[in-house]
């Protein structure tokens, strides 16, 4: 019981960076496009 939490924890948290890495290149692409466009 206790280790099939921890588990379904792990994938909540994992799913959670890779949506956190997702919108920081997101943001990037945005600020270069915004940089680009200005010039």
């Amino acid at each position: 019981m206790l280790m099939r939490m921890s588990l379904k924890l792990g994938t909540y948290n994992a799913s959670i960076d890779a949506l956190l890495s997702y919108i920081t290149k997101l943001l990037q692409i945005t600020k270069l496009v915004v940089n680009i466009a200005n010039k």
